[in-house]
């Protein structure tokens, strides 16, 4: 197999499962609609101690990182069940052909989850986000990029299904718990360093209303979050491409 037939295969295995990849990108749609019947008011408009629109705001992001991590955490455990480990180490590709691919095919999606989001967010929570539009849709995408490269890690690097999922499920639980909506950041002592680096913290801190505007250090963060899980993703492929023709 070449790099170009992989790649094939890589669309072909994208339209066969088109109704996933279209559930993934809908999927704050109906979170942002349940939250905008609630009707709350803007941190500016609320009186003392009424809930403001940050709440929405966590829940939108969480579920482009819900939605996201899901959708590839078992991207990779089925080229190993379906024997592909075994012959890519007989192909001159290596594993870090194969993340990338796979980190590329899921670049569009994350735009169009980007897009549809900001559209409904628009339309169900009027101005909810600080920033520009078109930055918050910046935020989105590299949000779910960087949930898809933790997706991709855990299906690398993990032996099950069954591990797969409860690894999504402690990070996700640590992402929620570390992202400031219930504490901040500031109070979190010993863990403050690395809540400050998750990408759903880094991420609700930049587009929430009551909050700071939108920074471009928060990208960078974004991006070397992803360069880095991308990395352990190839790392961890090389290791298991090299113990299936050892085995």
């Amino acid at each position: 197999m070449n790099p170009g037939s992989y790649f094939r295969k890589e669309l072909l295995q994208a339209r066969k499962d088109w109704l996933g990849l279209l559930m993934t990108v809908v999927a704050p749609f109906p979170v942002l609609w349940i939250f905008g019947e609630l009707r709350l008011p803007t941190a500016a408009a609320a009186p003392p101690g009424f809930p403001t629109m940050d709440p929405p705001v966590f829940a939108v992001l969480l579920t482009i990182w819900l939605a996201a991590s899901t959708a590839a955490a078992t991207s990779i455990i089925k080229e190993r069940a379906g024997g592909m480990l075994q012959r890519l180490s007989l192909t001159p590709f290596s594993g870090t052909f194969m993340v990338a691919a796979k980190a590329v095919l899921f670049v569009p999606v994350a735009c169009l989850q980007a897009v549809v989001t900001l559209v409904s967010c628009h339309a169900f929570l009027g101005d909810a986000f600080a920033g520009r539009p078109w930055q918050i849709a910046i935020a989105f995408a590299a949000l779910s990029l960087t949930a898809y490269g933790l997706g991709i890690l855990f299906s690398a690097a993990c032996g099950s299904i069954t591990q797969v999922a409860s690894a999504t499920t402690i990070a996700s639980m640590a992402s929620i718990i570390w992202c400031g909506f219930f504490r901040p950041t500031s109070a979190l002592g010993t863990f403050r360093s690395l809540a400050e680096l998750l990408p759903l913290t880094v991420s609700y801190d930049a587009v929430r209303t009551a909050s700071h505007s939108f920074g471009y250090a928060k990208l960078a963060i974004l991006a070397g979050v992803l360069l880095v899980e991308l990395a352990l993703a190839a790392m961890a492929v090389r290791l298991r491409s090299k113990q299936v023709s050892h085995s």
